[in-house]
């Protein structure tokens, strides 16, 4: 993660790098779901999700750094929360992986193809709003 997610240097950079870092995020989770779905089960007491922050803290807080060195190089909209957007990019693929059988099964995260393609809308959708 911290070796993907290094200051931007341009737009295309951006995206290349926040593609790569999320399609790998998401594979990781995928194939560590039973870990997601353990730790899902866990949320609801405090103490579960003191540990929870502690061991999982890393993840956003290296996405919403690499936000910020963009919004600086002003590749993004300054006015954007960051903490936000970076909940706004990791929850969906965080739902996918969780709740994968309620969703179709002729479509879903059980397919590489699927993770690739979701992730390349996510990040369009986004960049149409960010830029």
């Amino acid at each position: 993660m911290e070796t993907i997610l290094t200051p931007p240097t341009g737009l295309e950079d951006f995206k290349a790098k926040l593609c790569l870092f999320l399609n790998q995020h998401f594979d990781n989770s995928y194939n560590n779901r039973e870990l997601i779905l353990i730790i899902s089960k866990d949320v609801s007491s405090k103490n579960a999700m003191d540990s929870i922050n502690k061991i999982f803290h890393k993840i956003p807080e290296t996405i919403e750094n690499f936000f910020k060195t963009a919004q600086n190089a002003g590749i993004i909209r300054k006015d954007l929360d960051v903490s936000m957007l970076c909940d706004q990019i990791l929850s969906p693929l965080f739902m996918q992986v969780l709740f994968l059988e309620r969703f179709s099964k002729q479509k879903n995260v059980a397919d590489p193809q699927y993770r690739r393609q979701f992730v390349e809308q996510q990040i369009n959708v986004l960049l149409k709003g960010i830029l």
